[in-house]
């Protein structure tokens, strides 16, 4: 896992979001706070809610 700057995060939860398996709702990715210099692993489950069009979550 990479800490991206690119947007491709965005980009993979919301394809992890619209997974069909639930399993599938859950994303590992590195995150890097301000003022610190060394990543964290975080994970995340979402879903896609259709009818507003809107990617919901949870993350830690």
């Amino acid at each position: 896992m990479e800490v991206t700057e690119d947007g491709s995060l965005v980009r993979d939860l919301l394809e992890a979001a619209r997974s069909a398996e639930v399993e599938g709702r859950f994303h590992q990715y590195m995150w890097l706070n301000l003022e610190e210099t060394a990543a964290c692993e975080k994970i995340a489950c979402v879903t896609f809610f259709d009818e507003w069009g809107w990617m919901v979550g949870v993350g830690a």
